[in-house]
């Protein structure tokens, strides 16, 4: 079976719409049939019978022990592909966690299988087991376990070693990963940690896809000729990739030239209005600006150098780029998360009180001050991007790197929510520099709850970014 041959391979094809929805209860389930040691111990007979003689026989004798383990540990599989990727999530189910902790036999169980990092973010194990390989992948291997467990016979050359310890072990961690998202509350964990574990699963993060496919193959050239035509100054122009399934978008970074006079930041706009109907999202950097930060360990920027080149002119002199990993910016990107944040939350506070004494245009302002912060906040912390913008538009347009759940907050594709945004998007301009500007008080009053969603998005967004590098 070839799984990139199926279109439903990847799909949780198992689960009922009522356990897509709500996947925790496939957890519940899954343990409600058995206890972590129990499962454990049926996961290792299931493997000494692929890779020894004899079938697997249960308590009463019987191999439809194996049927039903097969079946539960299929719809784990896809429970945590759900976890991973679904923006339906319910709370996990509620268990007396006291209880479940008083077995201290069962939790050390949890701690020999996975490490500091996964006993503090169970959730990682769950996003790093689908890192390698695909839930189709996995679903085959296990079909053939099935198979050989079954059978009088091993598997002797027919499953490959490496392959059959590698589901082996990631079966096991994700067993124990999944017991702890369900039923501990880890040692040194509040209950608002767990709060903030569960609401993270609720966004999506996503790396760009730099592979270009034919329909970029086919627009790239003539993207290039309208910047170059738009920007002759350009000097080079970067493919940083696409949103992952998605076909009709593209992130460019356009390098110009240091006596470009034009303000790089209002150059991204204008290049992206000219490249329409195409969906591009175009970065413009002083080539000195760009150069300077790389030699100097810039993470953003050494990764976008890596990039595929569209257009390299012979005036620019391109430095070797070393790759920083994610996680070597940790501390600093949390440095700049709590700057910001806090300036965000405290513009929010403004507006409330704004809002209650009926100053309708301070309070517009302090809307748009607060998600200004909220959204650099969380563009400087995830991509490590350095931007200072006033144009929410813009910074919405970053964000698009790594969630679309920030942009879906203003709900852009109704009437209402386009009018809205675009009442705050304006309010720095309308309400410093326009004489007697008196907005509407419904809509100023419809945007406090708006942009209270951005300030908690934002931080489920960074809890999840946290979450997926520290593994």
């Amino acid at each position: 079976m070839y799984t990139e041959l199926n279109e439903w391979a990847n799909c949780p094809i198992n689960l009922s719409n009522e356990e897509i929805k709500a996947p925790f209860s496939v957890i519940d389930d899954f343990f409600s049939a058995d206890d972590l040691q129990g499962h454990l111990e049926h996961l290792k007979k299931w493997r000494d019978r692929v890779i020894g003689n004899g079938y697997y026989t249960d308590m009463n004798g019987s191999p439809a022990g194996l049927l039903m383990n097969y079946q539960l540990t299929i719809k784990l599989f896809e429970a945590a592909a759900v976890l991973g990727k679904s923006s339906l999530i319910e709370k996990p189910v509620e268990i007396d966690a006291g209880n479940v902790l008083a077995e201290q036999q069962e939790l050390g169980r949890v701690k020999n299988l996975l490490n500091q990092s996964e006993l503090l973010n169970p959730l990682s194990v769950l996003i790093s087991f689908f890192q390698e390989y695909s839930l189709g992948w996995y679903r085959e291997q296990l079909q053939e376990w099935l198979s050989y467990g079954l059978s009088a016979n091993s598997v002797n050359e027919f499953i490959e070693s490496p392959d059959l310890v590698h589901v082996y072990e990631k079966i096991q961690k994700l067993y124990a990963a999944a017991w702890l998202l369900l039923s501990v509350r880890e040692e040194g964990h509040t209950d608002s940690d767990q709060t903030k574990l569960t609401d993270s699963l609720s966004v999506r993060l996503y790396t760009l896809d730099t592979e270009t496919i034919p329909l970029h193959r086919k627009i790239f050239p003539h993207l290039v000729s309208v910047i170059k035509t738009k920007l002759p100054t350009t000097y080079a122009i970067y493919y940083l990739g696409r949103k992952p399934g998605n076909h009709d978008s593209a992130f460019l970074l356009v390098l110009t030239a240091d006596h470009e006079k034009r303000e790089a930041l209002s150059l991204g706009t204008m290049l992206e209005e000219s490249c329409r109907p195409e969906k591009v999202t175009i970065l413009v950097h002083y080539a000195s600006v760009v150069l300077n930060a790389v030699n100097t360990g810039d993470h953003f920027f050494s990764r976008a150098l890596s990039c595929p080149a569209l257009y390299v002119s012979g005036d620019l002199l391109l430095p070797n780029t070393n790759i920083m990993r994610p996680h070597l910016n940790i501390d600093l990107s949390e440095a700049n998360w709590e700057r910001w944040l806090k300036q965000g939350k405290e513009f929010l506070l403004g507006a409330e009180y704004y809002l209650s004494v009926q100053a309708y245009a301070t309070a517009l302002f302090s809307l748009h001050q607060s998600s200004q912060c909220i959204l650099i906040a969380i563009v400087k912390a995830v991509l490590g991007y350095k931007i200072n913008s006033h144009n929410l538009m813009r910074l919405l347009r970053v964000t698009q790197f790594f969630t679309n759940d920030l942009t879906e907050v203003f709900k852009l594709e109704t009437q209402d929510g386009k009018r809205n945004f675009n009442i705050l998007k304006e309010a720095y301009i309308s309400v410093r520099y326009r004489d007697n500007y008196q907005p509407d008080g419904a809509t100023v009053e419809a945007l406090y709850p708006v942009v209270s969603k951005l300030l908690s998005t934002a931080e489920q967004v960074y809890y999840q970014f946290l979450l997926m590098n520290t593994i």
